[in-house]
């Protein structure tokens, strides 16, 4: 017998996970030993007569549980597929095929079940009742994206996007993911650019041949050695750290590395997995300069600590030390002491601030407001960096409605250099003005920086300030960083949906050229079900939010290929019969049973989450009253899975994490949106911006759910659940 080639099938991890313990333990040791069983024939396989795939073998675990495996009769590969219960396994090999696509080269994995999915409602989707969406198209155009031969009478028949929902087990998951763009508008060359597969290699066998495929590789994690096998064994129950989708794979392993890549998509499609990858695959390459560093950072830091605990998850000790994971904001305060630059941050909110404010208020012109003046500070004068009254003179003010006039500007700029002035003789410097000083330190002395590579995930909360000292960083970090042409070494992930804070910058003009090809969108969805998804998207609808490089971002073609129950709506006439609610569900959570008897869910895996610091604190002690435990997340500390209690946390504070059940909390009226002073003249722009970050943070909330969401509030329901309640 020849070397084997073994592959194991994403169903397989999946039906693994849902087996007893004890199962799962001799599962494992059964795929230590297979290669080497295989190879002596050591393995007895019983041959599934009635199977719909005729390479079907079932292998003993034990004597109740069996391995379904492919071994085609040609050639020596051996896919794992299913383990289970003899009986349940057996029903699993019956119900599904596993065959070559000859127009993809792709192994593609579908429901046999010839059932006719549900008529769809009429005038639902983007097509007419009645008419098919996909037959424009043409049969050879849908073999070429990877429908099956034999469902092309199913897809030719659909109708609208509901019904192509309920198909979605009959396909293949490559052919699904492309009709779900084609459902939603996408022009088929864009589908085609990243589904159609270039032409099969001609020769050899045909499966063999087929696990090199990318669309394979987004299902099937082939072994390479013995070492690659207990990296897979270790990680099970982590499957984002075995399998990518070709797209996300595409962006890890391109080897365009000297020029800025944006990759965008909406919560859980894996922006901050494709980072992560991106950052081990940069630094394990052979051409990875000797003695820098990895820089992977972000705005907040209580991401940046989860961040860190990931990272270290996968990879070596050895590669950890060579990523640097930090917040931007600890990574300018040190690097300003190490420039010998002693001024700490003046952060609107603190004391120094306000009072170095109302003495450059004292120069402000009497017929403009002081609320003006400072959202001109903020908004114009700190995200650029302008530093003189003639820069001031010249600036552009996109999106301050109000115009000012050469002799206004002239007024306001004493407010805006006093301010400056106030705030050095106590030794503050803003955030935005650490970072242009920063940036052109390093733009003057590209020695300064460390680096081999930039990473920045969540880079839609990163102001004009901050992203041009990420791109210093990146030139800095390229080898030939003053070379012609040469370009910053940045890779930047991000949702303009998921814009929590007032800032908005284009990469382009912060030196970040991310045009054309350098822009990916995913699509995917792997965190949440289809149906929390929807939920949580219908309250954007109707909301333009930044693509981060001056266009809109758009939602075409999105998908989760996961399916649960739909979120849970409750508006309770107080509070006490609004957390008697929570506990309740708290409780139904944690009473629901796995095959093994064991708890479904840990309190560790559930989070209540409150729009407020405040409110936080008082739903963690009203669940306490109601007997339910908790830990209540902090603003500057990582989440320890180890710790006891439901988890109870602001909103602000769990984007960036992910739960198997969310609920959140005080979704009244006047509580979620948070009700703002009312605002006047130019200051109702800002309006507008707080009204569409309060949409994007409840987004943020609602997707933090893998399986189960529920919304609640006492008194008058506020909007977003009401969206919630009635989205589709």
């Amino acid at each position: 017998m020849g070397k084997i080639r073994m592959a194991i099938c994403g169903s397989f991890i999946e039906a693994m996970m849902d087996l007893p313990r004890k199962m799962q333990k001799q599962t494992k040791e059964f795929i230590e030993s297979f290669p080497s069983r295989c190879q002596s024939g050591g393995i007895n396989y019983e041959k599934i007569n009635d199977a719909a795939c005729k390479g079907y073998r079932s292998a003993r675990v034990n004597d109740n549980y069996r391995v379904i495996l492919n071994h085609p009769d040609e050639g020596n590969v051996y896919l794992l597929m299913w383990v289970d219960s003899h009986e349940e396994a057996y029903r699993w090999a019956r119900r599904h095929a596993c065959e070559v696509n000859p127009h993809t080269d792709a192994i593609q994995v579908y429901e046999t079940d010839t059932s006719a999915p549900a008529p769809a409602p009429a005038g639902r989707g983007p097509g007419s009742a009645g008419t098919p969406i996909f037959g424009v198209y043409g049969e050879a155009a849908l073999l070429r994206l990877g429908v099956p031969e034999a469902r092309l009478p199913l897809v030719l028949s659909l109708t609208d996007r509901d019904g192509l929902s309920r198909c979605q087990h009959l396909l293949p998951a490559d052919s699904y993911e492309c009709l779900c763009w084609l459902a939603d508008g996408e022009p088929l060359d864009m589908v085609m650019q990243v589904y159609a597969p270039p032409p099969a290699a001609e020769g050899g066998d045909a499966w063999d041949r087929s696990l090199g495929s990318p669309a394979t590789r987004r299902s099937f994690r082939v072994i390479a050695d013995g070492a690659d096998l207990g990296e897979v064994l270790e990680a099970s129950l982590e499957a984002w750290r075995i399998f990518l989708h070709p797209e996300q794979s595409r962006l890890v392993h391109q080897r365009r590395s000297d020029s800025p890549t944006l990759v965008r998509g909406a919560a859980g499609t894996g922006k901050t997995v494709v980072a992560m990858h991106r950052a081990v695959e940069l630094i394990r390459r052979e051409d990875w300069p000797q003695g820098r560093k990895l820089l992977f950072t972000t705005f907040t830091r209580n991401l940046a600590l989860d961040l860190r605990g990931l990272l270290s998850r996968l990879c070596t000790a050895e590669e950890m030390g060579r990523i640097e994971v930090t917040n931007l904001d600890a990574w300018v305060l040190r690097f300003m002491r190490q420039q010998g630059l002693g001024q700490e941050f003046a952060y609107e909110r603190g004391e120094g601030y306000r009072e170095c404010w109302k003495e450059a208020l004292a120069l402000r012109p009497g017929d403009l407001s002081a609320a003006f003046c400072h959202e001109e500070f903020r908004r114009v004068v700190l995200p650029q960096g302008i530093g003189s009254a003639e820069e001031y003179l010249r600036a552009g003010r996109r999106g301050r409605g109000q115009p000012l006039g050469r002799r206004e500007r002239q007024g306001l700029w004493p407010v805006f250099a006093r301010m400056r002035e106030a705030l050095a003789s106590r030794s503050l410097i803003t955030f935005d003005d650490a970072c242009h000083h920063c940036a052109r330190l390093l733009a003057a002395n590209p020695g300064l920086c460390r680096y081999g590579a930039v990473v920045v995930d969540e880079a839609q909360d990163l102001g004009e300030a901050a992203l041009r000292l990420i791109a210093s960083l990146g030139q800095g970090a390229n080898p030939d960083p003053l070379a012609r042409g040469a370009e910053p070494r940045v890779f930047l992930v991000g949702d303009g949906q998921q814009r929590i804070y007032p800032r908005v910058a284009s990469l382009r003009a912060c030196g970040l050229n991310v045009r054309g090809v350098r822009s990916h969108r995913l699509r995917v969805t792997y965190r949440t079900t289809e149906e929390i998804r929807r939920r949580a998207q219908a309250v954007l609808e109707g909301v333009a939010c930044s693509d981060m490089d001056e266009g809109v971002e758009i939602q075409r073609g999105a998908v989760a290929l996961r399916h649960g129950e739909p979120p849970v709506t409750a508006a309770l006439a107080t509070r006490d019969e609004e957390l008697r609610f929570i506990a309740a569900r708290i409780q139904e959570a944690l009473a629901l049973r796995g095959r093994d008897g064991g708890a479904l869910y840990q309190p560790g895996d559930i989070c209540v989450a409150a729009r407020t610091n405040e409110w936080a604190k008082g739903y963690a002690e009203g669940l306490a009253g109601q007997g339910i435990g908790t830990t209540l997340l902090g603003r500057d500390s990582s989440d320890d899975p180890a710790g006891g209690g439901v988890r109870v946390a602001t909103m602000h504070r769990i984007k960036g994490l992910e739960f198997k059940v969310v609920i959140i909390a005080g979704a009244s009226s006047g509580r979620v949106p948070l009700e703002a002073p009312p605002r006047e003249g130019d200051d109702a722009d800002r309006a507008l911006e707080d009204a569409r970050i309060e949409r994007s943070l409840f987004y943020v909330a609602a997707t933090r759910a893998r399986d189960l969401l529920a919304v609640t509030c006492h008194g008058e329901p506020g909007p977003f659940l009401l969206a919630m309640a009635g989205g589709h």
